[in-house]
Formats: structure tokens, sequence, C-alpha cells
């Protein structure tokens, strides 16, 4: 009878260990998950502050061609204006014809004909610029979902 009761405790014992052993290692799983979905955590926050911070790059881009584009529609405005208002002083037929002349090739500088180049290149930047911006932005939800 003294072996059944020591047979008994060895087998509570082991029970036991075994149940401690699955406890431990239980705990120690979800732990090192834990600690797994933090590093994920702040891994995808990085990610989105490095979309944030190229987004926030992108946009001193855009301000200056769009800059240099306005600056460039305020030059052609000022001489068109000038231009218009000479042919209104011209006195002669010759004053008249040469303001004129001059209007024209003004108001070509619009855009339709000698600036054209750079009004499609001052476009297309604004434009690049534009798409760039929003695919940063994109990534940027992408990251947050």
């Amino acid at each position: 009878m003294k072996n059944k009761g020591c047979v008994i405790a060895i087998i509570i014992v082991a029970v036991l260990a075994i149940l401690a052993v699955s406890i431990y290692a239980y705990v120690k799983g979800k732990y090192n998950s834990f600690v797994q979905e933090q590093l994920d955590v702040e891994n995808n926050w990085a990610e989105v502050e490095n979309q944030l911070k190229r987004r926030y790059d992108l946009i001193p881009n855009l301000v200056e061609t769009v800059k240099g584009y306005a600056s460039h529609e305020k030059e052609v405005f000022i001489q068109v204006t000038e231009a218009r208002a000479s042919v209104g002083k011209a006195e002669t037929r010759q004053e008249s014809i040469d303001a004129n002349n001059q209007l024209t090739i003004n108001m070509e500088g619009t855009g339709a004909k000698p600036d054209i180049y750079l009004d499609i290149t001052n476009e297309q930047k604004i434009a690049d610029d534009d798409v760039q911006l929003k695919k940063a932005i994109e990534e940027i939800l992408k990251e947050l979902q």
C-alpha cells in the first residue's frame, strides 16, 4: 500500500509539473506575441512617419513650381497690360501698328506660340508633383489601415 501512495504522489507531482510547464510556456508565448505586436506597431508607425515626411518634402517642390509658373504668368500679364495701354495711347497710324504688333507678340506669351513649351513643362511639373503628393497620401492611408 505504501507503494500505491508513492505512485499516486509521483503521478500528482508529474501532473503538476506538466501543468506548470504548460502554463509557463503559454505565458511566455503570450508575452512574446505581445512584444512582437508592439514591434509591428512601431514598424508600421515608422512607415507612416516616413510617408508623412515624404509628403512634407514634396510640398515645397510643388509650391516652388507654382511660384515659378505664377511669376511667369504675372510677367506676361504685365506685358500684355502695358501693350494694351500703348495701343490706347497711340496717336499716329504707325504708333498704332507698332503698339498692336507689340500687343500681338505679348498675347502670344499667354501660351499661344513662343511660351507653349514653358506652359506645358510647368503644367506637367505641377501635375507630376501633384501625382507624387497624391501617391504619398494614398500610401499613408494604406499604412493606417
